[in-house]
């Protein structure tokens, strides 16, 4: 499947395409890799709660250059966040879309110095929801964020119920 831009069309073809997936892991890792590059955003993570429901666990990411983005997914993967701490937790407790336009001045995002090092401004956050309980976070990186952005996460967060249906049948 080679899809250039994103349009409700090629969305939907790709949240088709996660059936063919054999967990939420791989569908996950799939779904950013496939974002990411559609919408031209240079890094993509995703993140899972833990069994007892408490953190959101570090999971995985997709980047245009992984040795670049090496250092922030280590340290990503050190953090878990309890509800409502740091962006990831915000998104978990609001299971709503949050962006950010710029991280730096953001008191609630936690991994500024880490950002600032791999240039890093912007961030989007999308929950994605099973019967109104968040199964996974995508979170996308950018070095600035545009209103193209901020509509193409609208229209993934429009069908986070649908992919989360997908998901929850896949584990």
């Amino acid at each position: 499947m080679k899809i250039n831009t994103m349009d409700s069309n090629n969305l939907k073809t790709l949240i088709n395409e996660l059936k063919s997936r054999v967990n939420i892991s791989s569908a996950a890792r799939f779904f950013i890799k496939n974002i990411c590059q559609l919408n031209n955003w240079v890094y993509g993570e995703f993140w899972l709660p833990d069994k007892d429901n408490t953190f959101m666990i570090w999971s995985g990411c997709w980047s245009k250059d992984e040795d670049y983005f090496e250092k922030f997914s280590k340290f990503s993967l050190m953090h878990k966040f309890s509800k409502g701490v740091g962006l990831i937790g915000k998104i978990w407790e609001e299971k709503n879309l949050i962006w950010i336009n710029d991280l730096f001045s953001d008191s609630n995002f936690l991994r500024t110095e880490i950002a600032i090092k791999s240039r890093l401004n912007s961030a989007i956050g999308i929950p994605i929801l099973n019967e109104e309980k968040v199964l996974l976070l995508l979170c996308f990186f950018l070095n600035n964020l545009s209103s193209n952005d901020q509509e193409n996460a609208k229209a993934i967060f429009s069908h986070s119920e649908e992919i989360g249906e997908i998901l929850a049948k896949l584990d």
